[in-house]
């Protein structure tokens, strides 16, 4: 398995749409991915974390579930603790357009964040769609509130609104290769100087019907992070996912 971690921003995005080419499959979908890690020696380290995935598909609605977590320690010290839910609900009511509803609510206690809570939605509309690529953009809005732990300074902390819009593009192949980007852009609505980006990018090799080999690189960067956190997150994990 393949991780590269650079410094870390306090509130990332985290990405829960799915580059594909082509509409998706009808029924009813579960994925999970588990790991952990145990060092002994020079080194000592504990860690789990794992990842859940369900999703419906019907004639024109489009439901996912996503819950995620990592817990890790070394050298008897919290080096992560992460928690993570997002339910979303697409309707397609006349294509190529779609509107979009979703919850959320994430934390990384060891990044100052204690509860970042979201709802909001917006129109989707597929750009384009051939054999072989598909691309979606989507806008909308959302309203964040955010709980830091009690001596973190962040201008964010409390209520806020925030835009909320993304480029989604997918490359695939049939032998069973798919190249994917997600951009997000999320300014904060009373104050446009603040703002979040990213750019997630994807390699996914088909191993059999159900498994798959992925290479995800992120690259997320906040306008004002928590004061004592760097303001980009750059990452590369490569791992393998499960789905039935």
């Amino acid at each position: 398995m393949l991780l590269l971690l650079a410094s870390l921003s306090q509130a990332a995005i985290v990405n829960v749409l799915q580059p594909q080419v082509g509409p998706p499959d009808p029924g009813r979908t579960v994925s999970m991915k588990v790991g952990g890690t145990l060092l002994e020696g020079n080194e000592q380290r504990l860690s789990v974390n794992g990842a859940l995935g369900a999703q419906f598909v019907g004639q024109e609605h489009r439901v996912l579930l996503r819950v995620s977590g990592e817990r890790a320690v070394a050298f008897d010290t919290v080096i992560a603790d992460k928690a993570f839910v997002h339910a979303r609900e697409t309707w397609a009511f006349s294509d190529p357009w779609a509107t979009v509803l979703f919850v959320q609510s994430d934390r990384n206690a060891f990044r100052d964040l204690q509860l970042r809570a979201l709802g909001g939605g917006g129109l989707e509309r597929r750009l384009f769609r051939t054999d072989w690529s598909e691309g979606t953009l989507g806008v909308g809005a959302m309203g964040e509130y955010q709980l830091l732990d009690a001596d973190a300074v962040d201008s964010d902390a409390g209520w806020h609104p925030r835009g909320n819009s993304y480029l989604i593009l997918a490359i695939s192949h049939e032998d069973g290769v798919e190249l994917a980007s997600t951009t997000f852009y999320q300014p904060r609505l009373d104050a446009w100087s603040n703002w979040r980006l990213a750019e997630e990018l994807s390699l996914t090799l088909e191993v059999s019907e159900h498994l798959d080999w992925s290479v995800v690189g992120k690259l997320q960067v906040d306008s004002q992070p928590v004061q004592g956190n760097e303001s980009y997150d750059l990452s590369v994990v490569s791992g393998l996912v499960l789905s039935f």
